[in-house]
């Protein structure tokens, strides 16, 4: 509620001075404060998490996500999708790089265990 409270005073004066693109601005502004400095502050001081391990653990994503964004733009820049067909192909096409990629480098040794778990009890049988 305080970020929106926050919002509305960061905003106005935005939108007087900037017009609509203030609104935008002023949003991202409170957004930006309350969510990622006040929470993050709040979690860890008050609540007592580790918000610090927290963040170089979703951090740690940002390479396994490369090749995805990659693959996700020559997509959409250079597919011709003109049917369900082929926007399941490109679908599974991108659900493939998204899962290799993720499970070699974006997943710890616990992650993959849950994952090959399933998988291996569903090839043995």
């Amino acid at each position: 509620m305080m970020i929106a409270i926050a919002n509305v005073f960061i905003s106005i004066p935005l939108i007087k001075i900037m017009g609509p693109a203030g609104a935008a601005l002023g949003t991202a502004i409170s957004l930006i404060v309350g969510n990622i400095f006040f929470m993050n502050w709040y979690y860890q001081k008050r609540i007592g998490l580790d918000m610090i391990y927290f963040w170089k653990q979703i951090l740690s994503f940002i390479p396994a996500l490369i090749a995805p964004c990659i693959v996700g733009v020559l997509l959409m820049k250079y597919a011709n999708i003109t049917g369900l067909v082929k926007l399941g192909s490109y679908a599974v096409v991108y659900a493939t790089v998204y899962a290799l990629s993720m499970y070699f480098l974006g997943m710890n040794n616990d992650e993959k265990t849950l994952i090959m778990g399933p998988i291996k009890k569903i090839i043995h049988k």
